[in-house]
This record gives structure tokens, C-alpha cells and sequence, in this order.
């Protein structure tokens, strides 16, 4: 009986060890907000940017509210925050609203423009979206660089549009993960430009 005690406790903590590090610590990205500017890397292009994070994950036992005598007692116990693995080579593609493929996105890295990026757990990391110009504010183009040492947007043979748009970013990264979600850009009445998202709102 001791031994198949034994075997039955060294099962179930193989599998409580193998949940723990390969499913609850596996990287999440979520979209957790957007911003932009009027002079990316010193260009002169207005540009948007969203922030998609690695987000911590938080253990907790919760009850249903409970009330005792006019009491209310506490119902979640036990939260602890748990550091996911970096979430590597992450790897976005802008699609159309139907899903098709238009062109890879890039990364803004402090003053550099990079393919990929690893997100630490709990980090977040700035993904290039679209620009405009002031001499022709009521087109706004997919941000593509000129080349790995000019990191001006290119204008030329680029996806480009004049009017309110939707679409879809896909990102690509370890443990063969995909993340996906919607954003569009709308334009108002004033020609103002707006990338959108459920988290929000930036203009550009």
C-alpha cells in the first residue's frame, strides 16, 4: 500500500510540476494600449504605435460573495503573481479585415526599428503602425522602412489609404503562439486620423 502511495504521489507531482512550468508559465501577449507622435526618429512623419504586453499571471482562489450578519466575508484568497517566460521573437503581420495578408509590421525599440522583439514577463513593447505626412495629411501609409540603415518611412509602392479602415494584427512568437485582434483607423469630418482598438483610442 506504502508503495502504491508513493508511485500515486510521484505521479501527481509530475503532472502538477509539468502544468506549472509548461502551461502556467507559457507566455500571453494582450494589446494594452496605443500612442503616437508627430516626428518619428526625427523623420517629420506623424506615427502610431500600439503597446502589446506579456502580462503576469495571478493565482487566486475565489468564492462567491458571501454576506453573514450584515458581514461581508472575504471570497479570494491566496493571490500570488507568477513571472511568465518571455514571450521570443515576436513577430507581427498587418491583414486586412477578411484576413488576408497586406505586409509585416515593425517593432519601435527605444531609437531603433527592429523585426522581432522579446517581451519579458510583465513588459511591454511598442509595435509601429502607420504614418502620415503634413503635405498630404488625407493619406496615411502602412510604417515601412527604407532600409535597415534609413529608418524614414517609405512612401513609395507602400499600402496606403484615404479612408476609415479595419483590420487585423496578427502576432507570431515562442511556443508556436499566435496572437490576434482587431484595429482600425478612422478618419473624421476635420481629416483628423484615429488608430482604435477595444483598449482605446490615439490620434495621430
Amino acid at each position: 500500500m506504502n508503495i502504491i502511495l508513493f508511485i500515486l504521489g510521484c505521479v501527481v507531482g509530475w503532472f502538477t510540476n509539468h502544468w506549472y512550468s509548461v502551461n502556467l508559465k507559457q507566455p500571453e501577449l494582450k494589446q494594452s494600449g496605443s500612442g503616437g507622435g508627430s516626428n518619428l526618429l526625427g523623420t517629420g512623419f506623424h506615427y502610431s504605435n500600439l503597446s502589446i504586453r506579456n502580462e503576469l499571471r495571478s493565482l487566486a482562489i475565489k468564492f462567491p460573495e458571501t454576506v453573514i450578519l450584515g458581514i461581508r466575508l472575504k471570497t479570494r484568497f491566496g493571490d500570488q503573481v507568477v513571472e511568465r517566460d518571455p514571450a521570443r521573437e515576436c513577430r507581427a503581420y498587418l491583414l486586412d479585415e477578411s484576413g488576408k495578408h497586406i505586409c509585416q509590421l515593425f517593432w519601435l525599440i527605444d531609437n531603433n526599428v527592429q523585426d522581432t522583439v522579446d517581451i519579458q514577463s510583465g513588459k511591454s513593447a511598442n509595435l509601429l503602425m502607420f504614418v502620415r505626412e503634413d503635405k498630404n495629411p488625407k493619406r496615411f501609409y502602412v510604417y515601412q522602412r527604407k532600409s535597415q540603415s534609413d529608418l524614414t518611412p517609405q512612401t513609395n509602392k507602400i499600402p496606403n489609404f484615404i479612408k476609415s479602415t479595419k483590420f487585423q494584427v496578427k502576432i507570431s512568437y515562442s511556443h508556436n503562439r499566435n496572437f490576434s485582434f482587431p484595429t482600425e483607423v478612422e478618419i473624421d469630418y476635420q481629416d483628423n486620423m484615429y488608430l482604435k482598438t477595444k483598449s482605446g483610442s490615439s490620434l495621430f
